[in-house]
């Protein structure tokens, strides 16, 4: 279950065994039926705006003129090295968070997250 709060249209789910992407008339349903997609190095392997670097996970958002840096091994989440209090520990919150950022979505391959 995902807070309904937390959802958006765009944001990627888990339903059953599949991944996929909802629209804003799904969410109250959804956040009830559907699980959130944990941030795992194969999610993000997916994420095409992200880079890994030594083991880091990084992206800048030109906009913003700012860097994203996402340390799984040691669960931190920086913005411009600053840390982060509250994480994205979830593809839809971690979305969330880039769309603030960038005005834009992040640009996920959805057949490769399928593939996982």
């Amino acid at each position: 279950m995902i807070p309904e709060e937390q959802l958006r249209s765009g944001n990627y789910v888990m339903q059953g065994d599949k991944y996929r992407q909802i629209t804003a008339a799904e969410i109250p349903h959804v956040s009830l039926t559907c699980d959130p997609v944990h941030l795992l190095p194969p999610v993000l392997e997916a994420c095409k705006n992200f880079t890994r670097v030594n083991g880091d996970w990084i992206t800048t958002i030109e906009k913003r003129n700012c860097q994203l840096t996402l340390k799984l091994s040691g669960d931190k989440v920086f913005l411009n090295g600053l840390e982060l209090l509250n994480k994205p520990f979830e593809l839809h919150n971690l979305q969330n968070l880039y769309y603030s950022l960038a005005e834009n979505e992040m640009d996920l391959d959805l057949l490769q997250m399928n593939k996982l």
